[in-house]
Formats: structure tokens, C-alpha cells, sequence
């Protein structure tokens, strides 16, 4: 799927066209807060209604997109889409950012083999299921891994083991936010979006990707 994905932007940031249809005006994106699930793809799924649609940018300008991730490639074909002449910098061989590490991961074709029919309304059920089994230590910052387990510091600050015998490292990521600040005062309008901006999902840096675009 990752990889379908990745393929997907690819595909679309090459074949943007250069005036999208519409009448010209000064479009501002829209924020609005709702439940909507959103898409990974399709950034304004649910709110199709609400006239939200890509309309050309009364001035073409030069815009520069740092970083070929999902949200660097999403505002960079929402812009190409515009009318803006685009510049897109990867500082890696090929676009894609973490999509590119997601499809190597070696579980994935097992989700569809265990459980081909699961959907995000199951998620509260496993939690359950997870709890049943599991121990759940929250407000635990790991220290260090011995041979009996982790230290780790508790909310209270004092130095706590949490035993076991094999570690399963899920620690994840941090923004380089000294990068986007020395950037903030380049150009008339800098945006920063994706992981640069807060490390988040997917689906996130495409929504942040596609209104950062619609601004310019």
C-alpha cells in the first residue's frame, strides 16, 4: 500500500497541469474543525459540499517546496495545480520521505491476510483485548536497556526496572525545528508543514500539505 502510495504522488506531481479551472480570485483555506475522517489521499474527503474546490492564483508565482515527503508532494502538485511555477527539493535519491521505509516493512501483506475485513471501528475492541494482556507503564521516559530490562525515570522522577527480556524499540521521531526557523524570513510566506512542522501522521502532512498551497 505504501509503495502504491508513493507511486500515486509521484504520478501526480508529473502530470499537474498548469491552469486548473475556475474563476481567478484570492482564495483562503478553510480550517474548519469536524469529525470527518480524512484520507490520505484526498484531502477535503467528507466536505465535498462546502465548495471547496482548487481555483488558479490571481498572481503565479515561484514557490519552493522543501522536501519530497507525503506533505512537500501534496503541496507541491496543490500549487502546480494553481499556476505556480514549482520547485520541488528532495536531498534524497528518490521522493517519498517515510512512505519509502513503510513499504519494507515486512508485516504488511499480513494485515490483509489476518484480518482482511477489519476496519478502524475494531480499534476500541483490541485496546480491550490489549489491556487483558499487557502491562501499560505511561509517563515512563527509558533511561536504559540492562540485561534484566529498562530503567526508566517515572512521573515522580524516581528510577524504576521495568523487566523483561527482550525490547522492542518504537521510540519515534522529532522535528528539526532550528532548520525551519533559520527559514521563517526567506520569502513573503513560508509555511511548515509534515513532520519540519510536528511529527505527525500521513494523512496530516497531506491535509497541511494541501492547505499551504491553497494559501499562496
Amino acid at each position: 500500500m505504501a509503495s502504491e502510495l508513493a507511486e500515486f504522488f509521484n504520478n501526480m506531481f508529473k502530470n499537474a497541469p498548469k491552469d486548473a479551472p475556475g474563476t481567478p480570485h484570492d482564495y483562503q483555506a478553510e480550517r474548519a474543525a469536524t469529525s470527518t475522517r480524512r484520507c490520505t489521499v484526498n484531502p477535503v474527503i467528507g466536505r465535498e459540499m462546502d465548495g471547496v474546490e482548487i481555483q488558479p492564483a490571481p498572481v503565479k508565482k515561484k514557490v519552493l517546496v522543501a522536501g519530497g515527503g507525503p506533505g512537500g508532494l501534496y503541496a507541491a502538485y496543490t500549487a502546480a495545480r494553481r499556476g505556480h511555477q514549482v520547485i520541488l527539493c528532495e536531498k534524497e535519491a528518490e521522493v517519498g520521505g517515510i512512505l519509502k521505509s513503510e513499504q519494507a516493512l515486512p508485516f504488511k501483506h499480513e494485515m490483509y491476510e489476518l484480518a482482511p475485513d477489519a476496519n478502524v471501528r475494531h480499534r476500541p475492541l483490541l485496546l480491550k483485548e490489549i489491556e487483558k494482556y499487557t502491562e501499560v507503564y505511561t509517563g515512563y521516559r527509558g533511561l536504559e536497556v540492562s540485561r534484566d530490562g529498562v530503567w526508566c525515570e517515572d512521573k515522580k522522577g524516581e528510577k524504576v526496572l521495568v523487566p523483561g527480556k527482550t525490547v522492542i524499540c518504537a521510540l519515534g521521531q522529532r522535528s528539526r525545528n532550528k532548520v525551519t526557523e533559520s527559514l521563517r524570513d526567506t520569502a513573503p510566506y513560508v509555511a511548515v508543514i509534515g513532520d519540519a512542522a510536528r511529527v505527525s501522521t500521513i494523512t496530516n502532512a497531506v491535509y497541511w500539505g494541501y492547505h499551504a498551497a491553497l494559501d499562496i
